[in-house]
């Protein structure tokens, strides 16, 4: 799902002569930032073009602060911050279109309050330091992908594994939480979990 996204998105990679027609005008109509150059400190807003900003990778450097005026990218659709030294998130909730969020592989003890991006479709979190999922996380109405998995989860919140339809995937293995499902703990039937 996550490569699927980013692909239609146009951070998929390729050239654009490569790419069919469709992609390549799904990839005009996308305003696309790419860093991965050791960056320590968040873009200043100026050198986003944030009224038309719909994909934002600053994947794999050494930032380990984001500044709270990132909720501000209300039409950022994929926002990947993996691979950084984050330990806190800001609230999310503006992002009202936000399709992906990945921020695997930081230092994150919480889930990012992301509870109000009601077009979510994958939640990547893995590799952190997470002990919770929790309720909130089931009022995201289109989320099909979870990823959890390589954390210090003890407790995925009922709510989050039964009362969410469109929950296609949840990735759990490393965890604590999966190692008490293996002990014999029950999931609803038929609901698959990596």
């Amino acid at each position: 799902m996550w490569n699927k996204l980013r692909t239609h998105f146009g951070a998929g990679g390729g050239s654009a002569d490569a790419q069919s027609a469709a992609a390549s005008a799904r990839l005009a109509e996308c305003v696309f930032v790419r860093r991965r150059q050791s960056v320590r400190v968040f873009p200043r807003p100026e050198e986003l073009r944030t009224d038309m900003l719909q994909v934002l990778d600053l994947s794999h450097n050494r930032m380990i602060r984001v500044p709270s005026t990132l909720g501000e990218l209300r039409q950022l659709r994929v926002l990947d911050l993996s691979d950084n030294l984050l330990t806190a998130m800001p609230a999310l909730d503006t992002m009202t279109e936000l399709l992906v969020l990945n921020l695997g592989s930081n230092w994150l003890t919480v889930m990012p309050s992301c509870f109000n991006c009601k077009q979510l479709r994958c939640l990547n979190v893995e590799d952190n330091h997470i002990s919770t999922v929790p309720k909130e996380v089931a009022s995201l109405p289109k989320l099909q992908e979870l990823c959890v998995s390589e954390n210090e989860i003890v407790n995925i919140h009922r709510s989050v594994l039964l009362y969410m339809p469109t929950l296609l995937v949840l990735v759990a293995n490393k965890t604590n939480y999966a190692q008490s499902l293996l002990c014999g703990y029950m999931l609803p039937s038929g609901f698959p979990i990596i």
